[in-house]
């Protein structure tokens, strides 16, 4: 019982060359195979191909019936099948490991072929295919890369090559008894004038030797078309330019064919020349490829949207009267169109009216429009853009389709977020008529997961960059509303997978999805037709990057058991996941591997078959990132009660290499009792490929599905065109579906809350009407009579109560903040013991005074454990003594000579003081050429001399082994922390620097205050602090800027409470400017008139005024005195600052020094470590290596042991095999002599010959 599988058609046309190897077939490359179709029926064939490799170049020879093959892999080689059983003839081999073919060409005979590809260049080389080998001297490097080429097909000596850079004519000549070929430059420009030329010399001449295109003549000449939308013939022999034609200025030539009685010209504007003037407007799209019929009589040309089209090679001359449309619809013949760009999503569907026999396959990619092809005829029938069907629809790649097979409906999702739901009817025979129905954003990210709900109407929608999981009803009457939506635990994991979870209920429904490296589980319940619900998901279990879900399908329900098969993106494995999901039982999932290398690269989708086999095994088919398809055949041979108990029967059945590229989509279809595999890639191909049971194999279908009634109607109005106008809800207002229920809910809460208010308000307003009446009463009555406030409490109890109850609520929330500030304390400390306490320098930073933007930063240092002070300390003395002991090793001997004036030894006195050395791993360490003299020996060595923590460190050309690199690394180290520690010193110096300057600036500040108001003046100096960034101990303390509730206000500082409240805590007083005077002006000198006065009040008031003259000049010196003494104090500052500044920016150098000093060593540190672990990863390989070996050899000695046991029971076996040979013959010689005497007379010859030949053939 096996399957077998065989690709029965294709849609696709990547936009390269077109050959056509007979009258009616049309050869392209399709995926990873060649595509032969016909132009004539709608028949396909293919040449298969073991390997998955893209192909790079291939041409057909219609004389010889050969086709040449070359494709994009390692040792790259020329493969030759012969037509029309696409038998493989032979290869030409390839002598190159990095080798790539971009282009063949065979010669008219088929005797020769033409190759250039590259290896560190361009390669030419002519190929002998009688001899299937390159012959001799025919192998030469180009300058560049030529586009185009081709054997003069009158003279397969000659050939010629062209392109961006001009064109060049070879020829293969024979010199004795090799070969060698000889190479001619084509002429550039003619001896005439170019005329009518629109741009400049330069630029044109430039143009002139650009070609895009060529064709040669029926005499042997060769005509050729550049950028300058000009054709030019030449002479192979000469190179001359014969003539030249202009054909067009705006646009350039593309194709160039010569039929059997003109020349036609195919050009980049989608227009097709004859050169009789005959101008006829083909397509709207730039061609890309001519291909000519080997009888000149047809002709199949390609555009670069997908489109591959017949035109007629031949103009009869009584058409010109016909309108150019009549024309062109005459001449052109659309033999089909295909997808540009990758084809990202599939799904199969009956259109509305029709039967299983007009089944289509929907098929969406990066070109933004659906492609309907029937599953019958296979022919394509339909093309439809969103930007034709959605008038506000940008032009977007579609990332999703989906559709349930009976449901004349598609849902589309695109990379904008929008999903669009058409609906499909049947109009007439292949033919459809595509309606948009439905228009919504769900996100702001890229719907590539739609999954529909096989009995309900209900549909999963997810994007592979987001989180969240949404559910969509597909019922027309509910406008397509989102009835749901569930959100992962981690807004920063990625859903790879979203499946239904069959169900024996349609009252329940369930679905699984994959969320990071997590497998959770949803159930759906009371879905409200008019209000989302966000749904919680339920974890099931957790896996390994490479085993977790993200592509599956459920095995069908008549196992009992929920069964999903899975394959995952990074991984060569097909595995299986169990759900168990039982009612009143805790949710968990169990998976198994089923097949540890299905594909040899990993795979990138999966699909079940509707049709099962007779004994319940299944169909299943998985595609692979290399483009091959694999079909499989899966039963469960016993359940048992867990997932690890159940044996699984899981055979390949068929594998094919299809597609150039990873496949994206598969789709099992059916017609007419055959079935079908539907397999879409990045290449932009679309295969179908045709199941056939082999072996007694019987297929049945294993689930049962049903049309839904909710499409009846809708499938109607499209078939009625009076009633086409009406449409579906289409408008969308571009916002996505979370911020749309966001306000719905906010809309939904304050609905609630107003509802609430408005019920409360009316008992409240009544109360309060009675109680002003009975206020209002109260205040009419006499003094002795009237109430006080506190006396209109009638129930004293409940009083009581009310008040012992808001006091124990105030009790509890007091110990249950004073709980949670002892947590917080607990947590505090332990943070702080943990992150605070081990730094040996606490991370600040440190501010200019004027500058606020110069900021230098300290270096934070932990503290060493006693243990890492050990070691620290131990590696030093230990270097220490090896230090001294090489200084003091005495230098009598060769041998310490010697080594005392090489350069490892005396590196001290070759490389500079600093260690810069120690850049690159001591690249820069001098040669020994450098060294003019030896360095001086010091009179006496003194070993109480401190020996200084660089002088330990070894030079790189000083370390030769494992030890002395773990060595360097502690001693690196501690060098480092001695480096922060130096800069450290400075920064703190600095920094105790500006706490005094702050302290100096504080005191003038005080003073100028008190100029300021002596001189009654408002001075605001300016005031420089500690920000908080430049106190370590900040981070311990909380600001009042951070606060975020106000603290609590003790009840008995009600004074102080009203003083912060309003004059913000300060009690200014008005301070007035006193000048110490006992001069006292008399009344009577403002009274007393002067002529009045006696001669004593004269005196006086003489007096009185020259003394008041000579205070108020003492008043201006003094003010004088004050402001200089504030300009003096000021400037201080401003001195005080700009000093500061200056060496904060000497600090800020010396930051960035020490910074690139600790990087350079922390460098090399990871270097020396990079060595060690390259050494333990070598050690650790080895040991493993040496156990497998010796593990081998063991092996090797047991089957010695069992070889020789066999060999002696051969032996023996060959013994008794003679001795039974011998004893048969004896027995055959005495035959006739036995017989005879058993019948005791003589028999005759032919009796007795007779007998002997049934003797001899008992052993048969």
């Amino acid at each position: 019982m096996s399957l077998d599988a065989v690709a029965k058609h294709a849609f696709a046309y990547e936009g390269g060359d077109v050959v056509l190897a007979d009258e009616h077939t049309v050869v392209t490359r399709c995926g990873n195979l060649l595509k032969f179709s016909s132009v004539v029926s709608n028949s396909q064939h293919f040449l298969p191909r073991a390997k998955a490799s893209r192909i790079v170049a291939f041409d057909v020879n219609p004389k010889t019936a050969s086709i040449a093959l070359a494709a994009c892999e390692e040792n790259a080689s020329i493969d030759i099948y012969a037509l029309p059983d696409k038998r493989w003839k032979g290869r030409l081999p390839n002598d190159t490991a990095a080798f790539e073919y971009h282009l063949l060409k065979f010669s008219r005979c088929g005797s020769r072929l033409l190759s250039l590809g590259t290896d560190h260049g361009n390669q030419l080389r002519v190929w002998d295919l009688d001899r299937f080998d390159a012959i001799d001297g025919c192998l030469a490097t180009l300058p560049h890369r030529y586009s185009f080429a081709s054997f003069n097909p009158l003279n397969p000596d000659q050939f010629v090559l062209g392109g961006d850079r001009g064109i060049v004519f070879w020829r293969v000549c024979k010199v004795q008894t090799t070969f060698c070929l000889s190479r001619m430059d084509a002429a550039v420009t003619s001896s005439g004038e170019y005329a009518g030329s629109a741009v400049s010399s330069e630029e044109a001449a430039e143009k002139r030797r650009e070609y895009t295109c060529h064709c040669w003549s029926k005499d042997g000449k060769l005509f050729a078309a550049n950028r300058m939308g000009e054709l030019v013939k030449l002479d192979p022999t000469r190179g001359e330019i014969l003539a030249v034609v202009v054909l067009s200025r705006t646009a350039v030539l593309a194709s160039l064919v010569l039929t059997a009685e003109c020349l036609v010209a195919g050009f980049s504007d989608g227009s097709v020349r004859w050169l009789h003037d005959h101008d006829y407007s083909v397509l709207q799209t730039r061609l890309v490829g001519l291909g000519l019929s080997p009888s000149h009589a047809r002709i199949v040309l390609g555009s670069s949207a997908g489109g591959l089209y017949e035109l007629t090679a031949l103009v009869d001359v009584d058409e010109d009267e016909k309108s150019p449309a009549a024309n062109a619809a005459s001449l052109l013949n659309k033999l089909g169109g295909y997808h540009t760009g990758a084809v990202l999503s599939m799904a199969l569907l009956i259109p509305a009216g029709g039967t299983t026999n007009d089944a289509v396959v929907v098929s969406g990619g990066v070109s933004g429009a659906l492609y309907f092809w029937t599953v019958q005829s296979c022919k394509g029938i339909a093309v439809s853009s969103l930007t034709d069907l959605f008038e506000s629809a940008p032009k977007t790649m579609i990332t999703a389709v989906a559709a349930r097979y009976l449901d004349p409906i598609v849902v589309v999702g695109d990379a904008t977020g929008h999903v669009r739901i058409l609906s499909v009817a049947k109009v007439a025979a292949a033919s459809i008529d595509v309606a948009p129905i439905h228009c919504a954003r769900v996100c702001t990210t890229a719907i590539d997961m739609i999954e529909i709900h096989p009995a309900s109407a209900l549909a999963l929608l997810a994007s592979s960059s987001s989180h969240v999981v949404y559910i969509m009803s597909l019922d027309p009457e509910r406008r397509f509303r989102i009835l749901g939506f569930a959100q992962g635990p981690s807004p920063s994991a990625r859903l790879s997978m979203v499946k239904w979870v069959p169900t024996s209920s349609l009252d329940t429904s369930a679905f699984v999805a994959s969320l990071g490296h997590e497998t959770f589980y949803c159930a759906l319940t009371n879905l409200d037709e008019r209000i989302a619900i966000e749904f919680h998901l339920m974890l099931l279990g957790a896996f390994q990057p490479s085993t977790v879900a993200q592509r599956g399908v459920f095995l069908s329900p008549s196992h009992a058991l929920k069964l999903l098969t899975y394959v995952n993106f990074n991984a060569k494995h097909v595995s299986v996941l169990r759900i168990n999901d039982a009612p009143k039982t805790i949710k968990s999932v169990e998976a198994k591997l089923l097949h540890a290398d299905a594909h040899a690269k990993p795979l990138t989708a999966i699909a079940k078959s509707p049709f099962a086999s007779r004994d319940g095994a299944e169909i299943f088919a998985t595609g692979a990132a290399d483009g091959t398809l694999s079909l499989w055949l899966l039963q469960p041979t016993t359940v048992g009660l867990t997932l690890n108990d159940t044996v699984w029967h899981f055979a390949k059945q068929k594998s094919l290499v299809l597609h150039a590229g990873a496949i994206t989509s598969i789709v099992f279809s059916h017609a007419e009792d055959a079935t079908y595999v539907y397999t879409s890639g990045v290449d932009g191909a679309v295969f179908c490929v045709e199941l056939k049971p082999e072996h007694g194999l019987g297929l049945l279908k294993s689930v049962s599905e049903g049309a839904s009634p909710l499409y009846v109607n809708l499938g109607r109005r499209s078939n009625e065109p009076e009633k086409k106008a009406p449409r579906w809800h289409l408008t969308n207002d571009g916002r996505p579906f979370l911020d749309t229920y966001a306000d719905e809910q906010d809309s939904l809460a304050r609905a609630k809350f107003d509802a609430i208010k408005d019920k409360i308000r009316g008992p409240l307003s009544a109360l309060q009407l009675k109680l002003q009446t009975m206020l209002a009463h109260n205040a009419e009555l006499p003094e002795m009579e009237a109430l006080a406030r506190d006396e209109f409490v009638i129930n004293r109890d409940l009083e009581a109560s009310l008040l012992a109850q808001n006091a124990a609520r105030a009790t509890d929330v007091r110990s249950h903040i004073g709980r949670q500030i002892a947590e917080m304390n607990i947590v505090r400390e332990r943070m702080k013991a943990e992150f605070w306490d081990t730094g040996d320098t606490k991370g600040v930073v440190l501010k200019g005074l004027n500058n606020s933007e110069l900021i230098v930063y300290n270096l934070p240092t932990r503290k060493l454990g006693a243990a890492e002070k050990r070691r620290e300390a131990a590696v030093q003395r230990l270097r220490q003594l090896e230090y001294q002991l090489a200084r003091l090793e005495p230098s009598e001997s060769v041998r310490t000579a010697r080594r005392q004036t090489s350069a490892g030894y005396h590196h001290a006195d070759l490389i500079p003081p600093a260690i810069t050395w120690m850049v690159n791993a001591g690249l820069l360490h001098p040669t020994l050429g450098k060294r003019e003299a030896p360095p001086p020996k010091p009179e006496e060595f003194d070993l109480s001399t401190p020996v200084r923590l660089v002088d330990l460190i070894y030079h790189p050309a000083m370390i030769r082994t494992r030890k002395q690199q773990r060595t360097q690394i502690a001693l690196l180290l501690a060098y480092e922390r001695q480096l922060l520690g130096e800069y450290n010193k400075d920064f703190d110096e600095l920094a105790r620097l500006k706490e005094s300057k702050m302290d100096e600036i504080e005191a003038k500040n005080a003073r100028i205050r008190e100029i300021g108001a002596e001189l009654q003046v408002h001075e605001s100096p300016a005031v420089y602090s500690w920000s908080a960034d430049e106190v370590a101990d900040s981070v311990l303390s909380l600001r009042p800027g951070e606060m975020t509730k106000t603290p609590t206000q003790p009840k008995d500082d009600v004074a102080g409470r009203a003083l912060r409240d309003m004059m913000n805590g300060t009690l200014e007083v008005k301070k007035e400017l006193v000048q110490g005077s006992s001069l006292v002006r008399e009344p009577w000198m403002d009274e007393t008139p002067a002529d009045e006065l006696s001669p004593e009040q004269k005196l006086k008031l003489q007096a009185y005024d020259a003394e008041a003259a000579r205070i108020a000049d003492e008043k201006e010196k003094y003010k004088k005195s004050l402001d200089l003494e504030l300009k003096k104090l000021k400037a201080d500052i401003a001195d005080i600052c700009r000093g500061f500044d200056e060496k904060l920016k000497t600090l800020q150098d010396m930051y960035l020094a020490t910074r690139l000093s600790v990087l350079t060593q922390q460098m090399y540190m990871l270097r020396l470590g990079d060595v060690l672990l390259s050494h333990e990863h070598i050690c650790h390989d080895l040991a493993s290596l040496s156990s497998e070996i010796a593990s081998i050899e063991t092996e090797i000695a047991s089957l010695h042991v069992d070889h020789a046991q066999f060999e002696a029971r051969l032996e023996s076996c060959k013994d008794e095999w003679h001795k039974s040979m011998d004893d048969d013959k004896a027995l055959e010689r005495a035959f006739p002599r036995e017989i005879e005497e058993a019948a005791g007379a003589p028999l005759e010859h032919d009796v007795l010959r007779s007998l002997t030949e049934l003797y001899r053939k008992r052993r048969s």
